[in-house]
């Protein structure tokens, strides 16, 4: 049984390194946006057989349900993305699923095919699987068993997860997906989803903001200084 797990912080506190770009409200409704986006995707994909959002956030939560996906409550000592899907995974080992998926909820323009890919990489058990993203983080992991390592999600975490896997003598292989190259974390990464015409939530809010025209104006005013 293979089951995904998408880890969820407070909307209050989300996209910070957007800075003053966006009002709180509005990050809080952009990260909202990129998680139906993500867990719509996820809907789709062959080989899952259960979508799980952990999350302490009520609005998080109630998105998780109505998309169908099963809610694990974030307790108060697993605060954080890494504790959050480390106690996640203990929930469903315990359980007696075999792997878990892991994708953040900040890739709107994951595609069913990339996702696809990386359950199709058989390296046995135990074994990691790991999508390298831009910014030297980990923008998934398959894990065999699902506590095979412990999440070191953050700055250069994708060599953190490396460094963890070699060990404990855990098989692992890097599968480098464009949907899952690029989260959205930044201004830049903002700007390049903007550029990227689709259907998703997320560029159609993106657009009713008019973060097109904020990006430009930030940018001319850097310029300018």
């Amino acid at each position: 049984m293979t089951v995904c797990i998408v880890p969820v912080k407070r909307l209050s506190t989300s996209l910070r390194r957007l800075g003053p770009l966006l009002s709180q409200e509005e990050k809080a409704r952009l990260s909202l946006a990129m998680l139906k986006d993500v867990l719509w995707t996820l809907q789709g994909v062959q080989g899952l057989d259960e979508l799980c959002v952990v999350t302490r956030d009520p609005c998080a939560r109630d998105a998780a349900r109505e998309l169908g996906a099963r809610v694990i409550p974030e307790p108060e000592c697993a605060a954080g993305e890494g504790p959050a899907v480390d106690y996640g995974s203990r929930v469903l080992a315990e359980e007696g699923v075999r792997q878990v998926l892991i994708i953040p909820s900040d890739l709107p323009l994951v595609s069913r095919t990339d996702i696809q890919a990386i359950l199709k990489v058989c390296l046995g058990n135990p074994s990691v699987v790991m999508t390298p993203a831009h910014d030297g983080g980990t923008n998934a992991m398959l894990r065999t068993p699902p506590d095979v390592i412990p999440s070191r999600f953050g700055p250069d975490s994708l060599s953190l997860h490396i460094q963890e896997a070699r060990a404990r003598g855990v098989p692992y292989r890097l599968v480098q997906l464009g949907s899952l190259y690029r989260d959205i974390d930044t201004p830049e990464d903002l700007s390049i989803l903007l550029t990227t015409p689709n259907n998703t939530s997320t560029w159609k809010l993106a657009n009713e903001m008019g973060l097109s025209e904020r990006l430009l104006h930030r940018s001319q005013t850097s310029e300018a200084v």
